[in-house]
């Protein structure tokens, strides 16, 4: 067999799984059963297996989920039921530097628009290689992955079948096994069945981001006076041989205790729940990225790049089917609520978007229906908002215009929301503006106004006008055309001037005096046809700088135009 590493052993118990009870038990013609019951004689049987538990105390070496994947032979996936569990393994595969299998379920509604050719392709062929291992092997690993559609788990086919399939025809490679986190609570026997093999690990990933928070504040506490010896002060649920909705995350510790097996982890995204877990004897349970609670697996799939130095996030849409669409369903629906015109609050990597767009929600969303568009690399804040803010719950935040710390509630009929990051800004704000049944924005604020996101408001709907917030993060206040409005005129005039000079060519005449001339030498060269007309109406110069007055006007749709008069420098050697 082959020899497995201590760090292995140890951060193969890093996972997340939930045991609940689930329905009666039938057989299953692959050779498991489906059971709510947890077998204690298997269990027992597995724990004298060969075992790689002995050194599940240096997990530590290990600072985050995709580091632990990392360190086996074989990852394998499959999550029956969850949007975010769903999404999150499919990033989790695609980072993988190992052999790599998908399961999933088309008959299943959020996972039918999977592109299985397409995940399959890119886990073979366009991952970069692990720098750790040669050429030769990277290639030999990757092209064993597979993307399995298990399709209606007809004639007692299902995922535990693949999982065994897997696992027997790799007895001495380390194989870690992810589900969602919830599963147990369906089917226990995936624990009992699976964990005779001694070269698995067992990872229970979170069905939710919400689901350590809720099971250190509600769960537990309501289940303390069964699940909690006072005495001793442990949890424990050794004394039945059912697992519920709370019991279940109790599973690793009574795993551990009872009959020293280590390879039953849960990682949950939360980690000040997950402190607070592990501080009430919780074993097992552990965050996704330890040295940055900031850091989602989202942003881990932007910042990293494929065999060709493209970034993972540029496959997403055509592997998950996930487009802007969906955005701009979600927006149409909410306009269809109230009939209000939409905001989009366009965010940054930085953590103080959530104040920034809480004071846009609080100035504005009597008006419009609110929109955060997070930074690809940067997805906590999105989370932030929908837990504290779109809940319509009373949430403390810094209010940019009062310069106070302030508590609000967002009023029932007005909408603040978020759209989804990894689609690049461009195709919520202006690349499908005017199409039939398009997307876009009456309005937007800019939590950085050096973005170049911001160049998408010439998409013949908008005008720079529309920039109805700029976040002066330097200062920490903001800009409108009431507030600060000095700086926010300026910025309307500079936007305009940059892209006009971006695209306008003028080239100086042999009589610099005659403005005919300067007009004749002036081309536009706009290749979206954004604008219509320059024409320069004053100039002035001091020996080869030059000052011109140019009325620009900009074609928008339905035949209309929107006309400004600019300033703008240029010097000619």
């Amino acid at each position: 067999m082959k020899k497995i590493t201590k760090h292995f052993l140890i951060l193969l118990s890093v996972t997340t799984a939930s045991v609940a009870a689930v329905s009666y038990a039938f057989f299953n013609k692959n050779g498991l059963y489906k059971t709510k019951f947890l077998d204690k004689q298997k269990l027992i049987e597995n724990s004298m297996n060969l075992n790689l538990d002995a050194s599940y105390n240096q997990l530590n070496a290990y600072d985050n989920l995709l580091d632990f994947q990392n360190s086996a032979d074989i990852n394998i996936y499959y999550s029956r039921y969850g949007i975010q569990n769903f999404y999150n393994m499919i990033r989790m595969a695609m980072l993988a530097q190992t052999e790599t299998h998908f399961i999933y379920s088309s008959d299943i509604v959020f996972q039918s628009k999977l592109n299985k050719e397409e995940l399959q392709n890119f886990l073979i062929n366009k991952k970069a290689f692990d720098p750790n291992k040669s050429q030769e092997e990277n290639i030999r690993n990757y092209s064993r992955s597979k993307v399995i559609d298990v399709e209606k788990n007809l004639d007692g086919y299902d995922y535990k079948y693949e999982f065994e399939r897997i696992i027997k025809q790799n007895p001495d490679k380390k194989i870690n096994v992810w589900f969602n986190s919830e599963i147990i609570k369906e089917d226990i026997s995936v624990i009992t069945e699976l964990l005779q093999y001694p070269n698995v690990v067992l990872n229970g990933l979170e069905d939710s981001n919400v689901i350590a928070f809720h099971l250190y504040n509600y769960w537990l506490p309501q289940a303390k006076s069964v699940l909690y010896d006072e005495q001793t002060k442990k949890w424990s649920n050794s004394s039945s041989s059912i697992y519920n909705r709370v019991s279940q995350y109790i599973l690793p510790t009574d795993l551990a205790t009872d009959y020293n097996i280590h390879r039953y982890n849960l990682f949950f995204s939360d980690n000040y729940h997950v402190d607070l877990l592990n501080k009430e004897g919780l074993l097992h349970i552990y965050p996704f990225f330890k040295s940055d609670p900031t850091l989602t697996i989202k942003d881990k799939l932007f910042a990293t790049r494929d065999k060709n130095n493209k970034r993972l996030s540029t496959h997403w849409s055509k592997i998950t089917g996930l487009d802007w669409k969906q955005d701009r369903d979600k927006v149409a629906s909410n306009k269809a609520l109230n009939n209000k015109p939409g905001l989009i609050v366009l965010g940054t990597a930085e953590n103080n978007d959530f104040d920034f767009y809480a004071t846009v929600v609080k100035l504005y969303s009597d008006q419009y229906n609110i929109y955060y568009k997070g930074h690809p690399g940067h997805n906590s804040t999105s989370d932030d908002i929908v837990k504290k803010i779109s809940s319509h719950q009373e949430f403390s935040f810094y209010n940019y215009l009062t310069n106070k710390t302030e508590k609000y509630v967002l009023p029932e009929n007005n909408i603040a929301d978020i759209l989804e990051s990894q689609i690049p800004s461009e195709e919520l704000t202006s690349d499908h503006a005017v199409e039939e049944n398009g997307l876009y924005f009456e309005k937007w604020a800019l939590a950085d106004p050096s973005t170049s996101a911001a160049k998408g408001i010439f998409n013949k709907i908008n005008t720079p006008q529309d920039f109805a917030v700029l976040f002066l993060k330097n200062e920490s206040k903001i800009a409108t055309d009431r507030i600060n409005e000095t700086v926010w005129n300026d910025y309307i005039q500079e936007t305009l001037v940059n892209f006009v000079i971006n695209n306008v060519q003028i080239t100086k005449p042999q009589d610099t005096s005659n403005l005919e001339q300067w007009n004749a030498n002036l081309a536009i060269i706009d290749p979206k046809g954004i604008l219509s007309s320059v024409k320069i109406v004053e100039i002035s110069n001091s020996e080869n700088q030059f000052t011109f007055k140019l009325q620009v006007v900009l074609n928008q749709v339905n035949n209309q135009q929107y006309a400004e008069t600019i300033t703008i420098h240029k010097t000619f050697e």
